[in-house]
């Protein structure tokens, strides 16, 4: 006869205890799935929309990641010549610095290499990825476009797990038989298809953690709920605190009425017949 535990299931002899179910810990089902399937598109994207938000109002994740930037590229990304001839070297040296660098990107101005590194370094760390468009100008100068990760998607629609102009479409982007890349949606700001960018002409950049893994994943995945808990605590722990240092007094009259001639009364409706309501302004302790 079979021993039966408290749940009436045969017991048995588990070596690795993670593996047991037990009162203590919830149960969780057991997924031999892709990573594409286990963090599906719209939670790829409410991930990213999190670590965004984390980003902007956390300063200790934003210093990090931004230290990170600057560490690993700076204002220092300057190219050096290493090779045998000296005269080349001193050409390519002031091209790149003098011309590439400046105008590389489209935009021109401030956008320049150095400070498109920073911004590709941050956005692989709170959105996951960067895409990069190599294009040119009508005279043939090499040129690029940063394109951040919520433009390239699934288009409105479209649906993943069709086949759209020779490939399979997932996430924003579709594939030969093979897994590689065909083609990338690029999106207008409304969700809508702009155009098809030739996976040739795109420079996809994130750091894959897992097998057939296709679309990046923000550094922050794992610690989102405990940024997020802890920046609620903190409005909460100011709000106690505001509340605990701010005294109110209400001072009561003969007649029971406002003072008609205090400024921090604002008085509303039919004050003649005192139906009205008396709205009082407080200041800061």
């Amino acid at each position: 006869m079979a021993i039966i535990d408290e749940f009436g299931r045969q017991i048995s002899y588990k070596a690795a205890r993670a593996a047991q179910d037990t009162r203590y810990r919830p149960y969780e089902p057991v997924e031999k799935k892709d990573i594409s399937d286990l963090v599906p598109a719209m939670d790829r994207v409410t991930l990213q929309s999190h670590a965004r938000r984390i980003y902007l109002n956390f300063g200790p994740i934003k210093n990090a990641i931004n230290q990170r930037g600057m560490y690993t590229v700076g204002r220092a990304f300057v190219p050096i010549y290493t090779g045998g001839d000296a005269e080349f070297g001193k050409m390519a040296t002031k091209f790149l610095t003098d011309s590439f660098y400046p105008i590389g990107d489209g935009r021109g101005g401030m956008h320049d290499l150095k400070t498109n590194l920073f911004g590709f370094s941050t956005s692989i760390d709170v959105d996951g990825e960067i895409f990069i468009l190599l294009t040119e100008t009508a005279t043939g100068f090499p040129q690029y476009q940063g394109i951040p990760s919520h433009r390239i998607a699934t288009p409105r629609g479209y649906s993943d797990g069709q086949m759209y102009r020779g490939g399979m479409l997932q996430d924003g982007i579709t594939y030969f038989a093979s897994g590689e890349a065909k083609e990338y949606a690029f999106c207008d700001k409304r969700g809508e298809l702009d155009q098809w960018l030739p996976a040739q002409n795109v420079i996809h950049l994130f750091d894959p953690e897992y097998q057939y893994q296709a679309r990046g994943l923000t550094a922050l995945t794992h610690c989102i709920n405990d940024c997020r808990d802890m920046i609620q605590s903190t409005e909460w722990e100011r709000l106690a605190m505001l509340q605990m240092s701010s005294i109110s007094l209400v001072e009561y009259n003969d007649t029971g009425g406002p003072d008609l001639d205090d400024p921090y009364n604002a008085l509303i409706g039919d004050t003649a017949t005192c139906k009205g309501m008396t709205v009082e302004s407080l200041d800061g302790g």
